[in-house]
């Protein structure tokens, strides 16, 4: 899941639902896998405009933790802009809720090295940069300078970049915060011949500030400190007038948003796949999820995910849960045919349309797999219940090895797998060793 903007800052308030342990893998620059370009890494500053994505997503997971829980803040990259500077922003607005621990000693064969207390904020600008990739040395050129510059506070900023450029949380901080940050941990792929990683674990020991409080946790935080405090000085810039927001450009936001927003899917989707299926828990219906009101795709989402995640109203979620239906249309007809990666586990929902089939009837089938297979070549149990079956999505499995399973359509008078290229060859093998058995 990502974040659109570091403007909408996700709610901290109190979730029904909250976890023991948070794992958070953030979107990085991956620069740990980047070795060949290391003096690069060195003299030029990468973008930073993803960056402030960080600080609320681990917000988020702050939140969702329960008080004694363990969260994982790791990142892939060397940059402390990702890393020390995420954790102490995060422990700061935390007001003491969290704890950083030491677990340097957990690990005895890991080598790994303290987390850094100073480092600089690099920036340079997209739009005047010519030479893509180039590496730009920290000289005193005019040139140079106005593409690639340093910063070593806040205050050193322009104007132009204070806010929603580079944030204040950006830079190193002092007091007791940053003398902690010796015990995050970064693994240095020169120093134990492995990949680059930031490591941070910290502990809930208390209800985060304000969490019983409704609304943004930020503009709730009285630790917030404004990025938009604009002086006379330090700025040339002309004020710019903003476009105007016509009727016509605020509906298309609003259309485009909606298009994408998950969405429980509707009561004739639900009835149509509970009767076709013979779905017998009506609790699934609150499990399934769409991104559209056609429901061209049904996605199946643990209710700890959809009361986390889906009733955020700051959070892009880019994919979640697992497909369990595509919509298909065959003559004007609209079936949902069960999608192959929930092969497994959905399909043992289904009282209807799903055959235990003999093994040799499974082999039949895998081996005309982009064909046509006439109920008059499979065995005659089978054959007989394939013409009581009405057109349509349907799920096969072998019989005594249930976890051997695949899709197919049932015609009249004949079936076609719908089986993947790529899956094809893991069923032939493991057909394979169940004839071993």
């Amino acid at each position: 899941m990502s974040i659109k903007s570091s403007k909408t800052k996700p709610s901290l308030d109190v979730y029904k639902q909250s976890f023991r342990e948070y794992l958070r893998e953030t979107d990085a620059v991956k620069d740990e896998t980047e070795l060949e370009k290391l003096m690069k890494l060195l003299h030029e500053p990468l973008p930073v405009s993803f960056r402030l994505n960080l600080h609320p997503l681990a917000l988020r997971g702050a939140a969702l933790l329960k008080v004694g829980g363990i969260m994982v803040y790791s990142t892939c990259s060397f940059n402390p802009v990702e890393n020390e500077a995420v954790v102490a922003e995060l422990l700061r607005r935390a007001g003491g809720s969290l704890e950083l621990l030491d677990v340097s000693k957990k690990m005895p064969g890991l080598v790994a090295r303290p987390g850094r207390l100073k480092w600089r904020v690099g920036w340079r600008s997209k739009s005047k940069s010519t030479h893509k990739g180039h590496m730009f040395k920290d000289d005193k050129k005019d040139e140079n300078q106005s593409l690639h510059q340093w910063f070593d506070s806040y205050e050193a900023l322009t104007q132009d970049l204070r806010g929603n450029r580079v944030t204040r949380s950006m830079f190193p901080t002092q007091g007791a915060i940053a003398d902690e940050l010796h015990k995050t941990l970064r693994l240095i792929p020169t120093d134990q011949n492995s990949g680059g990683f930031f490591i941070a674990v910290l502990r809930k020991v208390a209800d985060l500030p304000v969490v019983w409080r409704g609304g943004h946790f930020l503009k709730n935080c009285e630790k917030y400190l404004s990025d938009t405090e604009f002086t006379a000085s330090n700025t040339s810039l002309k004020p710019q007038k903003k476009k105007r927001r016509t009727e016509e450009s605020t509906k298309s936001e609003g259309d485009k948003k909606r298009e994408t927003l998950y969405r429980p899917v509707n009561d004739d989707v639900w009835l149509q796949l509970r009767d076709f299926y013979g779905l017998e828990d009506e609790t699934l219906k609150d499990r399934f999820w769409c991104r559209s009101d056609t429901a061209a795709t049904v996605n199946y989402v643990d209710k700890e995910i959809s009361d986390a995640c889906l009733g955020g109203d700051a959070l892009d979620i880019v994919n979640t849960g697992l497909k369990v239906f595509t919509k298909v249309t065959e003559r004007g007809e609209v079936f949902y045919r069960p999608s192959e990666e929930s092969l497994g586990f959905f399909d043992d929902f289904f009282t209807k349309r799903r055959l235990d089939i003999p093994i040799t009837d499974f082999s039949n089938l895998i081996k005309n797999a982009e064909q046509h297979v006439a109920f008059d070549t499979l065995s005659p149990d089978l054959h007989k219940t394939l013409e009581g079956m009405a057109i349509g999505p349907a799920v096969v499995r072998v019989q005594t090895h249930e976890q051997v399973r695949m899709n197919i359509w049932v015609g009249k008078g004949s079936i076609l797998p719908r089986v993947s290229k790529a899956m094809r060859g893991e069923v032939e093998d493991a057909l394979n060793r169940c004839s071993e058995n």
